[in-house]
């Protein structure tokens, strides 16, 4: 009964179930799953200094970073989690704004955004979302692939 209440409710929301399991809602979706899945992922920093392969052992994960001749992205970059004060600049979008922000318009859910992986510049422009499809102005030429254990999901 609980669950069909829910079902008609306009905003996201979570209801436990029996046997450790869990309900959860939001944009549309309705997924049931063990009861916290959403795993934290820890803060984590890998440096690119340039296009190649990189070991990223917070995901289980390794990433592919390309660049093709006469594209607009400099080296060395970082993959990582977001930070606060994060930007993003999509590409064919009007100007940049707060990557929390960006987020929240594109429906990504609250608790799959810490475990996002970017790839940003040095200053804190977020260039690429690889598990989004999503690449900045700034990203021309560059081609960020995910191989991965772990299913890159939104929810």
């Amino acid at each position: 009964e609980d669950l069909v209440r829910l079902l008609r409710r306009a905003r996201p929301w979570r209801l436990a179930l029996p046997g450790g399991l869990e309900a959860r809602c939001a944009y549309g979706s309705v997924e049931v799953g063990p009861a916290s899945c959403a795993t934290p992922t820890p803060p984590f920093e890998v440096p690119v200094p340039a296009p190649g392969r990189y070991l990223v052992p917070a995901l289980g994960a390794s990433v592919v970073v390309e660049a093709a001749d006469g594209g607009g992205a400099r080296f060395p970059l970082v993959l990582r989690t977001r930070r606060p004060g994060d930007r993003f600049r999509p590409r064919g979008g009007r100007g940049g704004k707060k990557l929390k922000a960006w987020l929240i318009d594109a429906k990504v859910p609250r608790g799959r955004r810490d475990a996002l992986l970017l790839l940003a510049d040095p200053s804190g422009d977020v260039l690429v979302i690889p598990e989004l499809g999503a690449s900045a102005a700034g990203a021309d030429g560059l081609t960020v692939r995910l191989d991965c254990k772990r299913s890159p999901r939104l929810l």
